[in-house]
């Protein structure tokens, strides 16, 4: 199939919590973070990279707090083309209706 999106029918909860949790993504992340600070700030120090990816962590595990519990209607995609490890799309459907969410900073988007 040529769709933008395929299902990670491996992302069950048990690999979610471990992705969320592994080393070398938080490593690989902080990388993608970093290029995005400095895309944003140029003249951005070393500090003010490390507090804003501690922020975005605190961010990250507020989604897993939040899409945990829902993880019976969530379906993981991730981009066929994705130019970044990690990127993935989680819809939850439930009685509160259809919705998509990405992790800012893991997937890339075409400035237009």
């Amino acid at each position: 199939s040529s769709g933008i999106n395929a299902e990670c029918s491996f992302m069950d909860k048990k690999c979610f919590k471990e992705w969320l949790s592994d080393k070398d993504n938080m490593t690989r992340w902080k990388g993608y973070h970093k290029d995005h600070v400095l895309e944003e700030n140029p003249k951005a120090s070393e500090e003010e990279i490390d507090q804003k990816f501690k922020d975005w962590k605190v961010q990250l595990m507020s989604f897993a707090k939040f899409i945990l519990p829902k993880w019976k209607s969530v379906i993981v995609f991730q981009d066929v083309k994705e130019d970044i490890e990690g990127a993935k799309c989680f819809y939850v459907g439930d009685e509160e209706g259809d919705h998509m969410y990405y992790i800012a900073h893991l997937y890339r988007c075409e400035k237009c």
